[in-house]
């Protein structure tokens, strides 16, 4: 089958060490970082997709409000329907904090006028977006609004998770940006010719506005000699990919081919130390005939460079066939000044199994 010849290894043995294996299969690409994405139709939409998802931990604007207090309304220079959410009762410091000093006990708003997050700080309790008035009873009434007041975010698929440095009385910061999780999935590309590559991805996710993009830098992997530290972790996540199953009988024969995407558990372990090191197993493959339950992937122990990735850019990783390959990068909100350890690790695999193959994206959250 195509994506059976797409997971096969470019050069067959048996080898399974790190200096000799060549399990890299024929056509996989995998990706770390958004700048390596192919740019136009070579990059299918998300929804075109075989398999896109997250690891945050946090909620979009739609997820927080309830989908029920959620409707499409008209608006701007465009008329495009947009989803918004009431906010009457909010109170203007939180909600315009910009503009707040400047209304009076009773202040009658404008059918129509809108507040943005760029040229006003517009906010639904932290969340970035505009504001507007859609009626003719907009007021704000000793600092609270009253009347068709709406919002709707600036970004619908943007994660947010509680603001644990400030949670203020006004509620204005009650959230803020997720940037500490992984964008991870696959797609398959096929060629005129039938050929099929598979692309897997993994990756934090970009800047956005004022927030930063994930961080992957200053990051503390060294050992830490305080009394009662702990210099180890565990990681647990999920993978996805493709794989294929091939089935034989008695004789050896081999009776059939099953392709199609798989998700699986994983788990990595770091010790922390002058030479840090990572290794980890993929393994509770399920998604149907083209995959064995039974499958597990030894991610083998890799030392870690300075900037928390595996040292030459791959490890071994291997199942019950010829040696595959792995990749990782730690990421976590460390700073120059305030060091953390990695949050979480993320990155692509390849494996071979003497009845079949897999090839796939992970991410692995700090237990």
């Amino acid at each position: 089958m195509a994506v059976a010849g797409a997971l096969e290894p470019n050069v067959p043995n048996t080898v399974a060490d790190a200096t000799t294996h060549d399990g890299t299969a024929r056509r996989v690409n995998y990706y770390d970082v958004t700048t390596a994405l192919p740019t136009g139709a070579e990059l299918p939409a998300v929804a075109d997709r075989t398999s896109h998802g997250t690891n945050s931990l946090g909620r979009t604007w739609a997820e927080i409000v309830g989908e029920d207090n959620i409707m499409m309304e008209r608006v701007g220079a465009n008329n495009a329907a947009v989803p918004v959410a009431s906010i009457a009762g909010f109170t203007a410091a939180e909600t315009l904090p910009n503009d707040a000093p400047s209304f009076g006990t009773n202040t009658a708003i404008a059918d129509a006028t809108s507040y943005t997050s760029a040229a006003n700080a517009s906010r639904y309790r932290g969340i970035p977006g505009s504001v507007w008035c859609l009626g003719s009873d907009c007021k704000i009434v000793d600092g609270i609004l009253t009347g068709s007041w709406y919002f709707t975010p600036d970004s619908q698929d943007d994660y947010y998770v509680l603001n644990r440095n400030n949670p203020d009385p006004d509620r204005s910061n009650l959230y803020e940006r997720d940037n500490d999780y992984v964008i991870y999935g696959h797609w398959l590309a096929v060629a005129t010719s039938g050929e099929v590559t598979v692309h897997t991805y993994a990756y934090l996710p970009g800047a956005s506005g004022s927030d930063p993009a994930g961080n992957t830098a200053n990051l503390r992997l060294g050992e830490d000699t305080a009394d009662g530290a702990v210099n180890t972790a565990t990681y647990t996540g999920e993978a996805v990919g493709m794989s294929v199953h091939k089935t034989f009988d008695g004789n050896a024969k081999r009776t059939g081919i099953h392709s199609g995407a798989f998700t699986a558990d994983v788990t990595l372990n770091a010790t922390f130390g002058a030479t840090a090191t990572l290794s980890g197993m993929v393994k509770n493959f399920q998604g149907g005939t083209h995959t064995d339950s039974s499958w597990t992937v030894a991610l083998q122990e890799t030392n870690l460079t300075a900037a928390a990735a595996l040292s030459g850019g791959i490890g071994v990783a291997k199942g019950s066939g010829q040696a595959g390959d792995w990749t990782a990068q730690g990421h976590g909100p460390s700073t120059a000044a305030d060091p953390q350890r990695p949050t979480g690790f993320f990155g692509n695999f390849e494996s071979h199994f003497t009845d079949g193959h897999a090839s796939g994206a992970y991410a692995a959250r700090k237990d």
